[in-house]
């Protein structure tokens, strides 16, 4: 049956070149099951010579739901009637420095703080490596993109190149560094008159000594 309890309802604002150097700012407000609070400023030239560019980020996440386990390839939730079993919020700012309109390379970092209710933790001791409730964690993240698709909206033809580094380090002892390498890459092709195929694929390779069960995260649904 319908649970309208779980009804997400919210507004997105996005507003693009207000100043004439096509800077975006987006505010995203969520209310219902799952509460959000987003606001972030992007600008794609901070420099002369139109090469640097800068984004800045905070967020604030809240659910009633959280997947606690893992059971037969099946995740367990566990559902709280008032207040929220877990808390994220964010903070992050990123450095994009181009080349060319089709190479570019990427500095991120990003400051994590999240924390689980006690509940949570006696369904799973091991949610977090230490067995703590809550925990913070600063990313470092380079990537290296190389864009040679004849169109970045609809693309036929050409190729796409992505490389992502990323190191965690745990602020409060709650976790052991994980280091993440990412790659991917896809090739368009031109069959005859208006056929066309793309093919491609993305890895990925998580290293810690230690994994946490909410740190256990695969590559998931994205396009190629």
């Amino acid at each position: 049956r319908r649970d309208w309890g779980r009804v997400d309802y919210g507004i997105n604002l996005i507003r693009r070149n207000f100043r004439g150097r096509n800077e975006e700012v987006r505010v995203r407000l969520q209310q219902g099951f799952n509460k959000r609070l987003e606001f972030s400023y992007r600008v794609p030239y901070v420099s002369r010579a139109h090469k640097l560019g800068m984004d800045f980020g905070v967020a604030d996440y809240r659910s009633r739901a959280i997947d606690y386990r893992t059971l037969n390839n099946r995740q367990r939730f566990y559902v709280q009637d008032k207040g929220v079993p877990i808390q994220r919020t964010l903070l992050t700012a990123g450095l994009t420095h181009r080349q060319s309109v089709q190479r570019q390379e990427g500095l991120r970092l990003t400051y994590v703080r999240e924390q689980v209710a006690d509940t949570v933790l006696a369904l799973n001791p091991i949610y977090y490596s230490e067995g703590d409730q809550d925990r913070q964690y600063l990313r470092l993240e380079l990537a290296k993109v190389v864009n040679l698709r004849n169109s970045f909206i609809y693309p036929l033809t050409g190729s796409y190149f992505e490389a992502v580094a990323a190191q965690t380090f745990f602020v409060n002892g709650n976790g052991t560094p994980i280091t993440t390498l990412r790659a991917k890459y896809v090739d368009y092709r031109h069959l005859s008159g208006k056929y066309y195929y793309f093919v491609g694929g993305e890895a990925q390779a998580r290293l810690s000594r230690r994994d946490a069960y909410g740190d256990n995260v695969a590559l998931g649904f994205r396009p190629l």
